[in-house]
């Protein structure tokens, strides 16, 4: 996904500095890196967030196809009693929270 947006902007970078009729300062080449860098490392962000969260549920149904689903449930609820901050996960971590992924399996 990030690839092809890569590539354009690239481009876009390369016909701007190339180009006889566009002439920058300083000032405006920096802003138009600056611009660059930022969609390029910020755009692809919530994507990968979404794909991790996603991936970390469908290893979870794997494990429970594997393991059985009850006994699954019965590890993450007892993981999920011992109150480990770390493995909480949620709304300040891109990974699903234990309930999330109880829930997910529950389904």
């Amino acid at each position: 996904m990030a690839a092809p947006f890569t590539i354009a902007i690239g481009a876009g970078i390369l016909a701007v500095l190339f180009s006889p009729d566009i002439n920058l300062d300083f000032g405006q080449f920096g802003l138009l890196l600056v611009a660059a860098y930022l969609s390029l490392t910020l755009s692809p962000f919530p994507f990968v967030l979404w794909f991790e969260r996603r991936l970390w549920l469908t290893a979870d149904r794997q494990a429970a196809d594997y393991a059985g689903q009850q006994s699954m449930i019965q590890v993450l609820e007892k993981v999920e009693s011992f109150k480990i901050a770390e493995l909480e996960g949620g709304r300040t971590n891109s990974l699903p929270s234990l309930a999330q992924r109880i829930v997910s399996l529950k389904k």
